[in-house]
């Protein structure tokens, strides 16, 4: 089969289709006629050389006929009219036949004869029928007729009439029957070939039709018109070679043809030739089809330049973003230093200004302190989310009592709490459940969630309360604070979102100890929800994945969830 791609640049030739096949039939019967004509005329005067057939006439017959098969093919008005004009043909043929027959007195050599040419000529007409049968009609009409006058004006036939008269017309109804049948075959493939086509030019891809015998395209969709900026007729005359621009044919007809009959990928792309001599980077399925028993192949092209240029802008967009993450990470690194270095400074030198001072400069010292700190706050957590975004920290998930982290975690923000003149309670119903958490991560998500509820509670008390199920450890939250209204929920964990905005706003804050505590939340395999009725007080839930405790283990009562993470882990430690 290589061989035959590798010759399809040369192969010159068009598409064997049907669109000429009626003219095509003609030309060969005028062949037929102008040599058979003659040689009847010759057989009967050298069988009897008293009989009345001049060759002159036989003669002329010919020529003629041969005539016009010549000029079909070098006068456009008689291609153009060649059906008609041998279909006037065939009724010369049939009077000439038909009087030849009567002047020999319907001897049965020429009665014979007669029903020899009638029935060719009828079978002949009925090849060049297109859509309706009435031509053919006529013709078998005018026929018979021509055969029963020279019947009746013939004085005492040789031959019986009536059984010439039968042969004649039951000749004329198998014909006319042949011909009604073969008519609705041809409409049949007719609509089928209709709907191929308007199947093929439906598509949105380009659509190619190749003969892997003669290595030639056949037939093209109107998208594979477009796409290749080429005519239906020199597509469907075209060397599938020619498809591939010149410098680099070889390669691209290898590449096909390995695509093709060994089924193998398209992974470097292919690029075609329009008649302008530009290029189009295409994506091409190809593949063998079969049709009524012979092999074609089909290929689907789809112009690729608006994905060329789409993934080139990706390219460039991720080398631009992964320029930014790289400026912005040198940024970072910059401002903490730049800004926890002072920072540092003047917490220190407040707090030892605050000490030595009385009055209202101890109370300006105080709101230094305090200024710097919540700066100090902000720093940490744009440089904490900042740092979650470049994919760190890295966390030591392990089993991790969760009370004890929420118990410490009570004590040391009670004293704001008390401040406040709020109650601040810490319920244990874990039973010593332990979770996999990271103790750093896990402190720091519980500072934030407690410390909020400490904010936006101006009254009532806060409560922490820690379970477990055999799933999970659960951390609750609850206020009796301000609430959080209910088209504020889906905002509640993205960056830098706080209900209360602009200079008028409620409480300080930047808006990411929340999204930061979603962050290290997920990380940790976890989930957090939050429950609010605005005016009430909020309720924010936190479920850790639970490990075993030592207890459990030794009884053989993990829970369900444990033992099967702790098989994951060492089916990935022995791989």
């Amino acid at each position: 089969m290589s061989s035959t791609l590798t010759k399809i640049s040369q192969t010159p030739g068009s598409w064997g289709g049907t669109a000429n096949v009626h003219r095509n039939t003609y030309r060969i019967f005028c062949v037929l006629a102008g040599v058979l004509n003659p040689l009847f005329g010759g057989v009967y005067q050298f069988t009897d050389p008293t009989v009345i057939d001049p060759p002159w006439a036989r003669l002329v017959l010919s020529v003629g006929i041969l005539l016009l098969l010549s000029l079909s093919y070098m006068v456009r008005w008689v291609e153009k009219n060649f059906i008609g004009l041998v279909r006037g043909y065939f009724y010369v043929m049939i009077v000439f036949i038909a009087g030849l027959t009567m002047a020999n007195g319907f001897s049965p050599n020429y009665a014979l004869g007669l029903l020899f040419g009638f029935t060719v000529m009828g079978f002949a007409f009925s090849l060049g029928l297109q859509k309706k049968l009435s031509p053919l009609r006529s013709y078998l009409l005018f026929s018979v007729m021509m055969t029963v006058a020279a019947g009746v004006l013939t004085y005492e036939p040789e031959v019986s009439l009536l059984i010439v008269m039968v042969c004649v017309s039951s000749t004329a109804l198998v014909i006319y029957v042949v011909a009604g049948a073969k008519m609705k075959v041809e409409d049949s493939a007719e609509a089928s070939e209709h709907r191929y086509h308007t199947l093929m030019n439906a598509a949105n891809d380009a659509i190619l039709i190749g003969d892997p015998e003669s290595g030639l395209f056949v037939d093209a969709n109107e998208k594979a018109i477009e796409l290749l900026g080429r005519t239906h007729d020199i597509i469907s005359r075209m060397p599938i070679g020619e498809l591939f621009p010149a410098k680099n044919r070889d390669r691209s007809l290898a590449l096909f043809e390995a695509h093709v009959f060994k089924g193998e990928s398209l992974n470097d792309g292919i690029t075609v030739a329009r008649q302008d001599g530009t290029t189009v980077a295409v994506d091409l399925s190809a593949s063998l089809i079969d049709v009524d028993g012979r092999e074609y192949i089909q290929g689907i092209f789809r112009d690729a330049t608006e994905r060329h240029r789409y993934e080139d802008q990706l390219i460039r967009a991720k080398e631009q973003a992964e320029q930014l993450l790289l400026a912005k990470t040198n940024l970072l690194n910059n401002v903490s230093h730049e800004l926890r270095t002072p920072l540092t400074s003047i917490l220190g030198f407040a707090e030892i200004l605050s000490e030595s001072l009385e009055g209202r400069d101890k109370e300006h010292a105080y709101h230094i302190t305090l200024s710097a700190q919540r700066l100090f706050e902000t720093v940490n957590s744009v440089l904490g989310l900042a740092h979650l975004e470049d994919g760190g920290p890295t966390l030591d998930i392990k089993p991790l009592g969760i009370a004890h982290v929420l118990d410490e975690t009570v004590a040391l923000l009670n004293p704001i709490a008390e401040q406040k003149g709020l109650s601040l309670r810490f319920l244990d119903h874990s039973g010593q459940a332990q979770a996999f958490a990271d103790e750093a991560g896990l402190r720091r998500i519980v500072n934030n969630l407690i410390g909020n509820a400490i904010k936006f509670t101006k009254e009532g008390e806060v409560e922490v309360e820690v379970s477990a199920d055999d799933s999970y450890v659960l951390i609750r939250i609850n206020d009796t604070g301000v609430g959080i209204a209910p088209a504020f929920l889906p905002k509640i964990f993205e960056e830098f979102q706080q209900e209360s905005t602009g200079l008028s706003r409620s409480h300080e804050g930047n808006g990411l100890g929340l999204a930061i505590s979603k962050r290290l939340v997920d990380m940790m395999k976890g989930s957090i929800e939050v429950e609010s009725i605005k005016g009430r007080g909020s309720s924010f839930t936190v479920a850790l994945p639970r490990a075993a405790t030592r207890e459990e283990i030794a009884t053989g009562q993990a829970p369900a969830a444990w033992v099967s993470r702790q098989n994951v882990l060492r089916g990935a430690a022995q791989s």
